[in-house]
């Protein structure tokens, strides 16, 4: 199964928050890059992201859930 990047996301927490709301929905979900991100909070470099993965062929209804939830 091939993971794509599906957001990214300035802090963890937010990702965390989609990734919840996807999984509650049925989507398989990987979070990218959390350690950094937690392990600095406030400290991580601007360029630097929380990325959400989803298996390919879910990419585009988890695009939907995600617009039609406001994220």
């Amino acid at each position: 199964m091939s993971f794509v990047s599906l957001r990214s996301f300035d802090n963890f927490n937010n990702a965390d928050l989609a990734a919840s709301f996807l999984r509650s929905q049925g989507i398989r979900v990987e979070i990218v890059d959390e350690t950094a991100s937690v392990m600095l909070a406030g400290y991580v470099h601007p360029g630097s992201a929380t990325v959400l993965q989803v298996p390919e062929q879910e990419l585009k209804l988890a695009q939907e859930l995600l617009e039609k939830a406001g994220t």
